[in-house]
Order: C-alpha cells, then sequence, then structure tokens
C-alpha cells in the first residue's frame, strides 16, 4: 500500500469531518499533571496533504504503529537492558513500523518498513496482521534502519500519537535497547487516541476501545468513512496511522 493511494479519499474524509470538530484547549492534564494531548493541534479546516516543501515543513506531532511478533507477556517488567536479556521472550518483536509527521496545515510525510526476521513469525500472529517471514525478507530493512528513521522523524516534534500507544511504545522501547540505539522517544509526550476516543463517547464501550472500533463509533454511518474503509486493513501499520491521524484530527484538544 501507498499513502498517495489513498490520499484522495482521506482528503475527502478529513474535509467532511472537520465540521463535525468544535474548537477548544490545547491542553489537558491529568491529576498528575501530566499532559493527555498534544500541545498543539492541526487546523480544523484543513485537509490531510502530501508535504510538498520538506525545507519550510514544521511538524507538530509524529503518529505511530508497530505489528509484532504478538503481546507483552508481563507488562510488569520494566524495560531495561537487563531484563531485555533476562527476559528477551517477554517483549514481542516488530514486523512493521509505520509513522507519520503532521503539521498544522494538514501536510504530512510518512515512512513504512517491514522488518526482516531472525526467528519465525508465529503463526498466530500472521492470522492477525498477515505478515510473513517471506514477505519480512522480500520486503524488508534491518530493524536499526527503521529505527534510525523514527530517531529522526520523532527528532523533529515533541508529542508521539498511537492508539494504545503505551503498548507500541514499549515494545518499541524493547527494540531500541536489543538495537544498542539510544530510546529517541524517552522524554515524548505520549497521545492516546483510545484515551481519548473513550473520554469522548463517556467509557460506554469501556476503556480498551480497539482502532476500527473507535472510528466506526465516531464517524458512524458517514459517507467519507465508509468509502474509505474498503481502501485500509486492519491490523496493517501503515492503514492503522491513517485511521488514528483521523481520530487524532477530530478529537485532540477536546
Amino acid at each position: 500500500m501507498d499513502f498517495l493511494i489513498i490520499i484522495i479519499a482521506i482528503v475527502l474524509i478529513i474535509v467532511g469531518f472537520s465540521r463535525m470538530k468544535k474548537s477548544n484547549k490545547n491542553t489537558s492534564t491529568t491529576n498528575s499533571g501530566k499532559k493527555q494531548v498534544a500541545t498543539r493541534t492541526i487546523k480544523k479546516e484543513v485537509a490531510l496533504q502530501p508535504v510538498k516543501n520538506k525545507n519550510t515543513f514544521k511538524p507538530i506531532a509524529l503518529i505511530l504503529d508497530t505489528e509484532t511478533t504478538g503481546l507483552i507477556n508481563d507488562n510488569s517488567i520494566r524495560v531495561t537492558k537487563q531484563n531485555v536479556i533476562d527476559h528477551s521472550d517477554n517483549f514481542p518483536r516488530i514486523v512493521q513500523l509505520a509513522f507519520m509527521l503532521v503539521d498544522i496545515n494538514g501536510n504530512y510525510d510518512g515512512e513504512t518498513f517491514y522488518i526482516k526476521q531472525k526467528e519465525d513469525i508465529p503463526k498466530e500472529a500472521i492470522k492477525i496482521h498477515g505478515i510473513t517471514n517471506e514477505k519480512c525478507e522480500k520486503e524488508g530493512v534491518e530493524l536499526e534502519k527503521a529505527l534510525s528513521a523514527l530517531t529522526v522523524a520523532s527528532s523533529k516534534v515533541d508529542d508521539i500519537v498511537g492508539h494504545n500507544i503505551a503498548f507500541d511504545y514499549k515494545v518499541l522501547h524493547a527494540e531500541f535497547v536489543k538495537a544498542g540505539i539510544p530510546f529517541s522517544l524517552k522524554k515524548k509526550n505520549k497521545v492516546d487516541t483510545m484515551k481519548l476516543t473513550g473520554k469522548q463517547l463517556g467509557h460506554k464501550y469501556g476503556f480498551k476501545i480497539s482502532l476500527y472500533n473507535s472510528a466506526d463509533k465516531l464517524f458512524g454511518n458517514k459517507k467519507e468513512w465508509q468509502a474509505l474503509k474498503p481502501n485500509l486493513k486492519e491490523h496493517n501499520a501503515e492503514s492503522d496511522i491513517i485511521v488514528t491521524a483521523l481520530i487524532y484530527n477530530m478529537l485532540n484538544g477536546k
């Protein structure tokens, strides 16, 4: 899948949703004082569009998603160099990484990587995302290349955005440790569209509403969303960051 293949559909859906959004304050805090939304928001009246001039591109957030070999077995185990060695199986490997930078005018610049694997991807994981060892070998890159690209992209923003971002953050942290690369996301403000959706819907669908279920509940039967859905593949990181971007653009700042 290429970002350009579905950009027309994205433009249509963002334009359609822009009327649904209300201006509000740009930051909020929990009782602990930690920020839960980005420090700046995308202008509500504009559509997402590929960046034309990277020299003048000033992104405000990095939207990311990963597909992995499984789940984290024990979430209580912190990511440290020693823990990654002693509990290597606790942290799944990344098979696909996608991210996009977005600016206040809706311009974006994105990349997608399949990651070459040293071990077999479990069949259970393949059933979910459809990514095989053969695909990773044929289309993939070494982990270090993808992480380096993420480091460059993340250096340009303070905010990183994901749906259930705590999972992606921890998996990425473990991968950085395994690769021996400084973790570039450590001091970033994490914006979770799953939490934003839950807040918007009053948590009546639970506290862990899935990405596409979130979009269905938020966007309903709007023709723009229904037209876009057939072009997306659930549990594909490139598709998932597009849906995450739509939710972020709608709810961030509320």
